[in-house]
Formats: structure tokens, C-alpha cells, sequence
């Protein structure tokens, strides 16, 4: 239970909420002719949310990474990497959500 806390700490869960209502907002204000239940039916609106957010959480692991030293000296309370997952596992995990986030949104593409 505490890695999948501290996994959503890494992608800064917060942030990916955000994005994904601001996602759907967009959708819903900006598309002509367009019903509440319409946008919330829409499986490819769906995936390319998720397509989104894992190139997001990707972006923000990554750069939990490279800043790992930095942010032992102005935030050593809130560091994930090294202390509660393995470097190896950061990496791991950002290179299977790139994929997956990539995978995604080629395939809404086709739709697009």
C-alpha cells in the first residue's frame, strides 16, 4: 500500500487530475452540438485522456529522476526515487508508460 502511494506522489496525482478534467472541459465547451452524455460515452475522448496521462506521469518521473540531487538539498522529506522505489523500477516504469501512452494515442490517431 505505501508504493502505490509513493507511485502517486511520483506522478503527481494531483496534477493528472487536472489535466484530465481540463481535457474533458475542453471537450465538452469547445465541441459544437456536443451532450454531456455524448463526451461522456466517447471511448476514443476516454483514451486519449489516458494516452495523455501516461506520457504525462512519464514526463514527471523522468524528471523526478535527473533532479534526484537537487531535491535532496531543498526537499530531502519528499523524495520517492532511491528511498521508497529503486532507481531501476523509476525507469522501468517511465519507459512502460511512455510506451503505453504512445501505443494509446496511435491509436486513437486513427480516429482523429
Amino acid at each position: 500500500m505505501n508504493s502505490l502511494f509513493q507511485l502517486l506522489k511520483l506522478i503527481r496525482f494531483p496534477n493528472l487530475a487536472i489535466i484530465a478534467i481540463t481535457q474533458f472541459m475542453v471537450a465538452l465547451f469547445l465541441i459544437d452540438s456536443t451532450t454531456f452524455s455524448t463526451i461522456i460515452g466517447d471511448y476514443k475522448l476516454f483514451l486519449l485522456i489516458i494516452s495523455t496521462l501516461f506520457i504525462a506521469s512519464s514526463g514527471y518521473i523522468i524528471n523526478d529522476y535527473y533532479d534526484i540531487k537537487i531535491d535532496y538539498v531543498n526537499k530531502p522529506d519528499r523524495v520517492v526515487i532511491g528511498k521508497h522505489i529503486k532507481r531501476r523500477q523509476v525507469l522501468i516504469i517511465h519507459s512502460i508508460f511512455n510506451f503505453v501512452g504512445i501505443a494509446l494515442g496511435a491509436f486513437v490517431s486513427w480516429w482523429v
